[in-house]
């Protein structure tokens, strides 16, 4: 069963504007709802399921993810919901996802799929338009152009990595009066909540139900260097659910440097690195 992590941006103690929390913390109780209806365990940082406050700032909310982890309940994504203002008015309307982007810390699935599949699923049911291509990368917010810093969302949770997408969705800019109406509907929460679920049951149906294959994952320690990647080619030593592009490790935590900065495998070829993988006659 996936496991979603969710919060709801900045109903915390830093940052965020009233009328954004007030319009993330109904999103985020619709899309926690809408999620446990597609059957994924979720649960969410925010108290209330998103409309109550929690009693920390942005980087204890990403740290609650990384103790529940530590815990042995491992999120397969990690989600906070963000309304923004850009002071652009309606020139700066749009919907989009961000993705974590630092030096050996960039999801290619959030940026390539994950990603586009919610924003567009949000467009589609609530017409707040997409900004731009409706993905972005963390290296181009004002944390990172204006202050040279990551954000904490990502920075606190970059060692859950492996197994855990993480993201951030906003679902449009208050600072435009066209989204702000928009947003402001009384079935705007349920409707957002509801496609943003939906895309989400459409990514995981896809790598749960086609060409699953189980691999027998083998390290040839003896030619095993120390340096990044090590640690992280000798957890990875046992059996792995794949899908394509994607590992599925079960009940187990992979910690460790990814291998050659990148945390997913492609099956394309037999050896990658030092780490070889056989296919099993397993059924998934």
């Amino acid at each position: 069963m996936p496991r979603i992590a969710l919060s709801a941006g900045h109903r915390n103690q830093t940052g965020g504007n009233p009328i954004e929390m007030e319009l993330v913390g109904p999103i985020t109780h619709e899309l926690a709802e809408s999620c446990r209806d597609h059957g994924f365990d979720v649960r969410v940082v925010t108290p209330d399921d998103g409309v109550g406050t929690f009693p920390g700032g942005l980087r204890e909310v990403a740290k609650q993810v990384v103790q529940w982890a530590d815990q042995g309940w491992r999120a397969d994504i990690f989600l906070e919901v963000h309304a923004e203002s850009n002071g652009s008015g309606d020139l700066g309307r749009g919907c989009f996802a961000i993705y974590p982007a630092a030096d050996g810390d960039t999801d290619v699935i959030v940026r390539d799929r994950l990603g586009p599949m919610i924003v567009r699923a949000l467009r589609d049911e609530t017409t707040i338009p997409l900004r731009g291509s409706g993905v972005l990368s963390e290296r181009q917010t004002h944390v990172w152009t204006k202050h040279n810093a990551r954000l904490g969302i990502f920075e606190v949770t970059r060692r859950l990595q492996v197994h855990c997408h993480r993201l951030i969705v906003e679902v449009g800019a208050y600072s435009s009066p066209a989204d702000l109406r928009v947003m402001q509907r009384p079935d705007f929460a349920a409707r957002a909540g509801r496609a943003m679920a939906e895309a989400i049951a459409q990514f995981h149906d896809r790598p749960l139900h086609q060409e699953l294959r189980w691999y027998r994952v083998a390290v040839d320690t003896a030619r095993t260097r120390e340096g990044p990647g090590t640690r992280f080619r000798i957890a990875l030593q046992g059996e792995a659910l794949m899908h394509r592009d994607q590992v599925f490790a079960g009940d187990e935590v992979v910690e460790g440097e990814p291998v050659n900065g990148n945390p997913l495998w492609v099956h394309r070829a037999d050896h990658i690195g030092f780490i070889s993988m056989a296919l099993l006659e397993k059924a998934a």
